[in-house]
């Protein structure tokens, strides 16, 4: 998965549960296009289904998250924290110049 974190958030937002494109939307704070963009990304990757089920008022497009976007986004929330244990630490330590290293 690439370094960025919109990637994340998203694939956070719907491992969640979050399954309509209007509603990750609004909680992401992600741009449409941008959204679109990602989304595709992740299933491209296998990070994501996309089902198409009937429903009252015609078809519904939900997104699910596959056993593979699970486990990245488990791998990259573990490397999210570790970094900021690290950078935790470094700020404890006052090595200020370290730290601006970090960032």
């Amino acid at each position: 998965m690439d370094p960025e974190p919109k990637d994340v958030i998203v694939l956070g937002a719907i491992r969640r549960g979050e399954k309509k494109f209007d509603k990750i939307q609004r909680i992401t704070q992600v741009n449409p296009e941008e959204l679109n963009s990602i989304l595709e990304k992740l299933e491209e990757r296998g990070f994501i289904q996309v089902e198409e089920k009937k429903g009252w008022f015609g078809k519904k497009i939900e997104l699910i998250v596959t056993e593979k976007g699970s486990t990245e986004l488990d791998e990259r929330i573990h490397e999210i924290q570790e970094r900021w244990g690290n950078m935790s630490q470094i700020y404890k330590t006052g090595d200020k110049q370290k730290l601006r290293g970090i960032l």
